[in-house]
């Protein structure tokens, strides 16, 4: 794959967003939040830097379909992000970048759809993994208050557990959130597990630090 410079790929996907008048604050927090997710897990999926890279453009993109309202914004996300010249990257990662996007809602990874099919098999894991990512940190800013101010991450040999960290976290967030884990799930083949943290287990993870 080309090299991808981070910051300059994040730049032109905001400046590109930014023409389809995206919800700034909503996608670059979601971005923050499946960042976080790919970081923590990152001993499950042992990507790359690049792929990280990607993730965050298809966070900050994911919405910009919303531009001819709500109804099938995310495959008219995919079809934009594939043609935009102005993300500077080749066409590989515009698909790449525009199938995670496409994937934040609805259906699955299915390799009856368009660009899918015509991925390799590491391309069509890597991007259900990173779909897997953005759709549960659209699930927990689905009001779009940032009520979920981080997650953390816990794998273990039965399960993936996601703590959720915020003083008021609201509850339509936490379960869509879990609706929207039936990629990771299916992906790591692990059942996922989302749990406010109550104060008691915060201050008991600072004192083991």
């Amino acid at each position: 794959m080309e090299s991808i410079k981070k910051n300059q790929l994040k730049n032109n996907a905001i400046t590109v967003a930014k023409k389809y008048q995206f919800e700034e604050k909503h996608c670059l927090h979601v971005a923050k939040l499946a960042l976080s997710l790919f970081d923590q897990l990152s001993h499950l999926h042992q990507l790359t830097p690049q792929e990280r890279n990607i993730l965050e453009a298809a966070t900050i993109l994911h919405d910009i379909g919303w531009i001819k309202g709500q109804q099938k914004h995310h495959k008219l996300a995919q079809e934009l992000i594939i043609n935009s010249q102005r993300l500077k990257v080749s066409l590989k990662v515009r698909i790449l970048i525009g199938l995670i996007a496409r994937y934040h809602r609805k259906s699955l990874p299915q390799n009856s759809h368009k660009y899918f099919s015509q991925l390799n098999k590491i391309s069509k894991k890597n991007v259900k993994i990173l779909a897997s990512f953005l759709r549960i940190a659209d699930g927990l800013d689905r009001m779009h208050q940032s009520s979920v101010e981080n997650i953390l991450c816990k794998n273990t040999s039965k399960q993936i557990i996601l703590r959720l960290i915020g003083k008021n976290i609201i509850e339509e967030d936490i379960n869509i959130a879990r609706e929207k884990a039936d990629l990771l799930k299916i992906v790591f083949k692990k059942p996922v597990k989302i749990l406010r943290t109550n104060r008691s287990f915060l201050s008991h993870q600072r004192n083991c630090t």
